[in-house]
């Protein structure tokens, strides 16, 4: 069976889109195709991507849809595995043309627009409403909903699939990560702290930061900070603290570098704060850090607590709280034994129940089913 995977926001390579649903289908004899962010058309193995229409601004990439929909209609493929909202009305038209269509949410986008500072309140409202009313006509319409988060089973009904985004145990991507590893240096001393992801307000980057000069006055402690931050004006806002000093900013990494600084660190942070859907999303960076056996400090939500606290191979803090984010992170550099049996314990939960070889097997049971 042709899947073409249409995650045009997404570059080709993204861990879940790539890493994980397309080699999976790929080693099981799908033909797999995939419009995503790319400077070219090309072929990785027997998967093909084909380059997304560019757009310079998040507004025009609404008008590259017909050219979207053309490009899906010449793959004319047996699926299409939909990903982000912006592809709904894509989906809508190619299940009304008897294509099946899966729709793969990450998030619960109706809530995680009120995040979006760059549009108007009034707009965001609206947005999440007609985002919410798509979703829901899609869980009818469309032949499956693939969704990352327990509580949105519910919302999706029974047509929804949940395919967590666990880890990768093995694969070209690790090796790659264990290989850049070694020319990877954390500085003689110190306590390398990191955080990947995206870098915003509502991450609480400023609270890190914050927390960093406290901790500097105690003992030497350096951040690793991983991730794209589309707005200069906060990232201007970040130097401007005193704490930044402390850190080393290293932007957008492809994944395998990202997860080599994984590997040189001593300790993980994810320290989000309680806004949009955060508190219930699943903490894909936590795990992360666990696969690579680093302790972590993150935000006592009470979801995360109930899914990884019986592993102790970490801490959780109110994230608002500079001094308590502080005081875990010296806890941890203080006790080199506690930071290792963490760390292990932390990596012990990933290779033995949550991994992408557990939940890949949930997606080729989708993919059986509606064949």
């Amino acid at each position: 069976m042709k899947v073409c995977i249409l995650s045009p926001v997404h570059p080709y390579l993204d861990v879940r889109v790539y890493q994980k649903e397309a080699l999976t289908l790929s080693k099981h004899g799908y033909e797999i195709i995939i419009v995503a962010q790319s400077l070219v058309n090309m072929e990785i193995g027997n998967i093909k991507i084909l380059k997304a229409p560019e757009y310079n601004n998040r507004f025009k990439r609404f008008l590259t849809q017909p050219l979207l929909l053309f490009k899906a209609l010449k793959i004319n493929a047996g699926v299409y595995h939909i990903h982000n909202p912006d592809m709904l009305p894509i989906g809508f038209i190619l299940r009304t043309m008897r294509k099946k269509v899966i729709y793969d949410t990450h998030e619960d986008f109706s809530k995680r627009i009120f995040m979006r500072e760059w549009i108007p309140l009034l707009l965001r409202k609206l947005i999440a409403g007609l985002v919410n009313a798509l979703e829901k006509a899609a869980s009818k319409y469309f032949n499956a909903i693939v969704v990352t988060q327990p509580q949105m089973v519910s919302k999706f009904g029974g047509k929804s699939h949940l395919i967590e985004n666990a880890p990768i145990l093995h694969s070209e991507l690790t090796d790659k990560a264990y290989k850049l590893s070694e020319n990877i240096v954390k500085g003689d001393n110190i306590i390398r702290l990191i955080y990947v992801g995206g870098i915003s307000k509502a991450r609480g980057i400023r609270e890190i930061i914050n927390a960093l000069e406290v901790l500097n006055k105690t003992r030497p402690f350096r951040l690793w900070l991983i991730g794209p931050c589309f707005d200069d004006g906060f990232i201007d806002e970040l130097k401007g603290m005193a704490g930044w000093v402390y850190v080393d900013y290293l932007g957008y990494l492809l994944q395998e570098e990202a997860f080599a600084h994984m590997i040189q660190s001593d300790i993980g942070l994810v320290t989000i704060l309680d806004v949009g859907d955060h508190s219930t999303t699943s903490p894909n960076k936590l795990f992360e850090y666990q696969r690579f056996g680093l302790p972590f400090v993150s935000s006592n939500f009470p979801k995360w607590i109930e899914q990884v606290s019986e592993t102790n191979s970490g801490i959780f803090v109110d994230p608002l709280e500079i001094n308590e984010v502080a005081a875990s992170l010296l806890r941890l550099a203080e006790n080199p034994r506690l930071r290792i049996e963490m760390g292990k314990n932390g990596q012990q939960y990933i290779f033995q129940k949550f991994n992408w070889d557990i939940e890949s097997k949930k997606l080729l049971d989708l993919y059986d089913s509606i064949k």
